[in-house]
């Protein structure tokens, strides 16, 4: 038990402003809280480790302190006081921090081309702490917290507050839309996941597709990027299924607001059996240790190979010893068997219960604490290693926001998903939605939209079904196959989405889901005809019957002056245009990012 809190320590104030003060300090063990002192009175406690004074006098010189609070009543020392110089309103408007990634061309620059300031993961958050959402902003949140907007989630959210979004999607229920145009197969025929693997996907792309709360499916898709497995490996469909509803399960915040990393890891180690069959856990027994797992665990999963200084994780010692404390379970296999498919602990003919040297540390590790008795989790262990959250919070944050994340940010977001030891999911998303670098190049898109997005957002937005292989074939050409990840790392992401393979892919991708919608699909009709519709008022059509997403100025230039080309005399002609149109806008330059 701790007796005694340590003394805060690196206190600084590394953004000052006339109308804001942000203080910052190292973690103090033991700590569950902080107190806040300035000139000698309290101004607030956060569990964070840093905190914004809202009210400093400008022109004046403050003094500041903290010291952490800690269970059972425990308080600590005082930090040592440093003194802070606030500018007047006149010459500073506000804090400005120095940036995380300067331009080495332009030193005074920032990159990214949004905001420079860093208010943290805090319920303020937010340009100008919570901003009335534009058309531009509803789209941005909806296509990097979910598959793009309906013409309808834009309309209910142009004008509400930045904070009233990430709060739905954070709270609000998993359910889904009713349909009246369900997948089919080629023949028509209600789809079964566990027949195919064009069905299997299409189950997935419909949830997606039909999410009224679209966080959940767009965070699952995410950890099956970083837990990723494969069906190449031969794994059942069903074992699939099972993998992709435990993902889901700590995606869906709404329903499970405490979901923690630790309780994924704990499950991904001792209960999927698509995991045991990816990654040979099943294999590592007392005796003959396989070393597949315990190395991805800590490279892939929890740590990363190298630190913030460029030093290595962890050794080939470490590798070794996890795996050892890894064995013991076991894989039913046996078709038939009331517990095929299951995953579970086989007992010390299975399990080395022996000592492990791990980290420095000595103990009779395991993947579970006290299974068998007397063992401590080595699952703990790798999550306590300072590394962890950092390396968790970058790799979520490039799933979100192109610019780095901030020094401040990244500090901030490990102290709220450390705290109390619970390492909730939450608060990253939470912190990493509401902050203003979601908005960064708001009116020019900086990240390329993954496959699945991709994919999922052009149904929705051609209001389109699914069909067979129709597009869960594009999905494999444009290399992003839900199910089937090109290694244990996941997908790379990022332009490498981009080649001229995967840019025909997407193409074909709007021709075949045109194609369903118009001609393949039960019941389907060819676009209306307009006689004697100008080329302006093609293009408007077009442009509304695929819910206008964001498009530059020169695009739209140039598709009018595209329109005005095309012959127009027949209703085939202008069908063809209509079609046309609908492609260009959806597959071209701008239709790919985000």
């Amino acid at each position: 038990m701790i007796t005694k809190l340590a003394k805060v320590v690196k206190l600084s104030a590394p953004a000052v402003g006339a109308k804001s003060v942000r203080l910052k300090w190292r973690a103090a063990a033991g700590a569950r809280r902080y107190e806040i002192q300035r000139d000698g009175k309290r101004i607030g406690s956060t569990a964070a480790r840093s905190f914004t004074d809202p009210k400093p006098k400008p022109g004046a010189k403050h003094r500041y302190r903290v010291r952490a609070l800690g269970k059972h009543g425990l308080v600590g020392p005082w930090s040592s006081t440093i003194a802070v110089k606030v500018p007047r309103a006149l010459t500073d408007p506000g804090p400005q921090p120095v940036p995380d990634n300067p331009d080495p061309n332009n030193p005074g620059a920032t990159t990214g081309g949004g905001p420079t300031t860093d208010p943290g993961p805090g319920p303020g958050a937010g340009i100008g702490g919570n901003p009335v959402l534009t058309r531009a902003m509803v789209d941005r949140m909806f296509w990097r917290a979910g598959f793009g907007p309906t013409d309808a989630e834009r309309s209910a959210w142009t004008g509400k507050k930045h904070l009233e979004v990430v709060d739905f999607l954070l709270t609000h229920a998993q359910a889904l839309t009713p349909t009246s145009t369900p997948p089919v197969t080629d023949s028509n025929q209600p789809i079964d996941p566990l027949v195919s693997d064009n069905e299997l996907v299409m189950e997935w792309l419909d949830t997606m597709m039909r999410a009224e709360n679209p966080l959940t499916e767009r965070l699952t898709l995410y950890w099956h990027r970083h837990w990723a497995v494969s069906r190449d490996n031969g794994i059942p469909a069903q074992s699939m299924l099972d993998y992709r509803d435990r993902l889901r399960r700590f995606a869906d915040l709404a329903q499970f607001p405490h979901a923690s990393f630790r309780q994924l890891a704990l499950e991904m180690t001792t209960q999927d059996a698509a995991m045991s069959y990816w990654l040979d856990s099943w294999r590592n027994q007392k005796g003959n240790p396989n070393e597949n797992y315990a190395r991805e665990f800590m490279e892939l999963f929890s740590l990363g190979v190298l630190d913030d200084n460029g030093d290595p994780n962890y050794t080939q010692s470490d590798v070794m010893e996890l795996a050892r404390a890894f064995t013991g379970w076991r894989l039913d296999q046996q078709p038939g068997s009331p517990t095929y498919g299951q995953v579970s602990f086989g007992g010390t003919n299975y399990f080395d219960a022996g000592n492990k040297t791990v980290f420095g540390q000595t103990a009779k590790w395991g993947a579970v604490a006290g299974n068998p008795a007397g063992t401590q989790s080595a699952v703990d262990l790798i999550l306590s290693r300072p590394i962890h959250p950092h390396f968790l919070i970058r790799k979520m944050w490039g799933e979100f926001i192109a610019a780095p994340i901030p020094a401040g940010t990244l500090d901030d977001l490990a102290a709220a998903y450390t705290a109390g030891g619970a390492l909730e999911i939450k608060p990253i998303v939470q912190g990493i939605l509401s902050h203003p670098l979601i908005f960064e190049s708001i009116d020019e898109p900086n990240l390329v939209k993954p496959p699945v997005v991709y994919t999922v957002g052009v149904q929705r937005m051609m209001g389109g079904p699914l069909k067979s292989y129709h597009q869960a074939g594009m999905l494999d050409l444009m290399q992003q196959h839900p199910y089937r990840p090109p290694n244990v790392a996941g997908w790379e992401g990022g332009l490498s989405w981009l080649n001229t393979n995967t840019a025909w892919a997407r193409f074909q991708l709007i021709k075949e889901s045109q194609w369903v919608k118009h001609a393949g699909y039960p019941g389907a009709q060819g676009v209306a005809d307009v006689a004697g519709e100008t080329a302006d008022a093609a293009f408007d059509r077009a442009l509304a019957a695929v819910s206008s997403p964001w498009m530059s100025p020169n695009t739209e230039t140039m598709l009018r002056q595209f329109s005005a080309a095309q012959p127009a005399g027949t209703a085939t002609q202008r069908a063809h245009r209509q079609y046309a149109l609908r492609a260009l806008i959806l597959a071209g330059p701008d239709g790919q990012v985000m």
